[in-house]
């Protein structure tokens, strides 16, 4: 069995494994909704489903309300769905990187101080600086990106193309492209 029915609260909870093919499911649960223990005349049990991490189609959910009316001997009241977390959390570094530092990081941050000259920081996702760059930053692959309020003479490095003494006192993100780095600058900026 990859359906477990339990008795919650005064409704039927039908906990369906994810690991098992959609269509199988529905033929299991085809099977319980004919079950004597649910023909009963007059009474119909409210009823929810719990399909764990996985994210029906509208094709599939309509399978499963389609098999529910056809049956008509439960009401449906209501459906979950949890989404499997995406495990890209962002580092946050609350202080200042001095000079003589030298920061390796490898996943997206966010450093609320400033990066001093003479500081080096190397990256391979996205950085996002709240305070001054003014040091040597390095993307070290073509997807890498840092975005910041206020560069100043900062030293920017991308997959191995360089901007030297980069200044600009507005949200900006630099990125590489083309064997170039781009910037975007403006209030908007998505990363």
């Amino acid at each position: 069995m990859h359906i477990k029915v339990k008795g919650i609260n005064g409704h039927l909870v039908f906990v369906f494994d994810d690991s098992q093919e959609f269509n199988s499911l529905i033929s299991e649960l085809k099977s319980l909704l004919e079950s004597p223990l649910l023909k009963s005349d007059g009474y119909y049990p409210k009823a929810f489903f719990d399909f764990k991490s996985r994210i029906l189609s509208i094709h599939e959910l309509s399978k499963l309300l389609e098999l529910l009316f056809e049956k008509q001997v439960l009401l449906f009241d209501g459906i979950n769905m949890i989404k499997k977390e995406h495990k890209n959390k962002i580092k946050v570094i609350e202080e200042t990187i001095h000079s003589g530092e030298v920061l390796e990081l490898d996943q997206d941050t966010l450093i609320i101080g400033q990066i001093n000259p003479g500081a080096i920081v190397r990256f391979s996702g996205k950085l996002y600086v709240m305070g001054k760059v003014c040091g040597f930053v390095e993307g070290m692959n073509a997807d890498a990106k840092i975005s910041g309020q206020c560069f100043k003479n900062a030293h920017v490095r991308i997959n191995g193309v360089s901007r030297q003494n980069y200044t600009s006192f507005e949200l900006t993100m630099l990125y590489y492209k083309d064997n170039e780095i781009f910037l975007d600058k403006g209030d908007m900026i998505y990363v």
